[in-house]
């Protein structure tokens, strides 16, 4: 995988979130565990769009991951419960 140099965040939870090109996934380095969690978004609705990039995360004040992400636009990533909006 490749670094993508736009942007990164460390989490209130201590994680460290890391932009990666052509993934199709939401990623973070797990500390205790030494790996990254990859977290898959789903099919893009244009069949066209095989891959995307993340270019950016922000933290809200509830503790979900927004994440601007090319050809989907905003993702929300809740951490408590797992769940992914597009």
């Amino acid at each position: 995988f490749s670094l993508y140099e736009a942007g990164c965040l460390r989490d209130s939870r201590g994680r460290f979130w890391i932009t990666m090109r052509l993934t199709n996934t939401l990623a973070y380095f797990d500390r205790p565990k030494n790996s990254f969690v990859h977290i898959p978004l789903p099919p893009h609705p244009d069949p066209g769009v095989k891959t995307t990039t993340v270019t950016g995360y922000f933290e809200d004040a509830s503790g979900a991951i927004w994440a601007t992400v090319r050809d989907y636009g905003l993702v929300r990533y809740r951490p408590s419960d797992g769940a992914l909006e597009v």
